[in-house]
Order: structure tokens, then C-alpha cells, then sequence
């Protein structure tokens, strides 16, 4: 897959992240087949032409991730 066609999929996939979710660039790169790729997502995001009007905020880096332990009681 050459560069271009790989950015094209890059574009597909981000546009149909839905409202309130949230892809890494690994999982980008997972769905696309090349999960070794996830730096070249962000190099495409990075150039995504304005009127592609994609919603790139939603494509964050899997260390901003929050993944919270489960609730225990506090004792004070």
C-alpha cells in the first residue's frame, strides 16, 4: 500500500469516530492492517487537508488514556 492510499484510510476511519469516542493511532493503524504503523497515522492526521474537515481530536495517543482503577471505599 503506497503512502497516499494508506492516508486515504487513515481519513476514512477518523471520520466515522463517532460523537464522544475516542481512537488511538494504534487502533487506527490495527483497523487499516498495518498495526506496526500507528506513528505514520499520526503523520497523516498531521497533514489532512482542512477541507477533509475531519475530526482529528478524537485520535489521541493510548498514554492519554486515563484507565482509572475500580472504586473501593475510602477510610479515613
Amino acid at each position: 500500500m503506497d503512502r497516499a492510499q494508506f492516508y486515504k484510510e487513515v481519513y476514512s476511519i477518523t471520520k466515522e469516530i463517532p460523537y464522544g469516542n475516542v481512537f488511538t493511532y494504534g487502533k487506527i493503524a490495527q483497523l487499516i492492517g498495518n498495526p506496526q504503523y500507528s506513528r505514520m497515522v499520526g503523520q497523516a492526521l498531521s497533514y489532512a487537508p482542512k477541507e477533509e474537515d475531519l475530526p482529528c481530536h478524537r485520535v489521541v495517543n493510548l498514554s492519554l488514556i486515563h484507565i482509572s482503577e475500580p472504586t473501593r471505599p475510602l477510610y479515613i
